[in-house]
């Protein structure tokens, strides 16, 4: 699909994702720069955690940030945890007569590699892996 928008706008894939890799690189920099002067509390949270168990990943950062984990929260991000598997499930049914799978990138359709993501990434990677 990303192909649609860059190749009909005129855009080369390779030159707008190298250009939103270095703006990814620079803005995360910067943002930890100023979290480490600041002081501030924060935490950082793996994508990978997110989707395999995001109501566990919710209650860490309610307890990191000393906040009230309250029943009526847990309720609601249950019934939308719900809802949520419930649409998933319909989109991968009109899917399933079709190769397409609801979510599936590599570096490499955006003209990027991995070893490049990683360089550019490295102080965040040194930082948090």
């Amino acid at each position: 699909m990303h192909s649609v928008f860059f190749e009909s706008s005129g855009y080369e894939t390779e030159v707008v994702s190298k250009s939103c890799l270095r703006f990814g690189k620079n803005a995360t920099n910067l943002a930890l720069s100023q979290l480490n002067e600041s002081g501030v509390d924060h935490i950082h949270v793996m994508y990978d955690d997110v989707i395999a168990n995001p109501k566990q990943v919710v209650m860490d950062l309610y307890h990191q940030f000393n906040l009230d984990f309250t029943p009526e929260y847990d309720e609601k991000l249950e019934e939308y945890l719900e809802q949520n598997r419930r649409e998933r499930e319909e989109l991968k049914k009109k899917q399933k007569n079709s190769q397409e799978q609801l979510h599936s990138y590599s570096a490499q359709e955006f003209g990027l590699s991995n070893n490049l993501i990683e360089e550019e990434m490295k102080d965040y990677i040194q930082e948090f892996f």
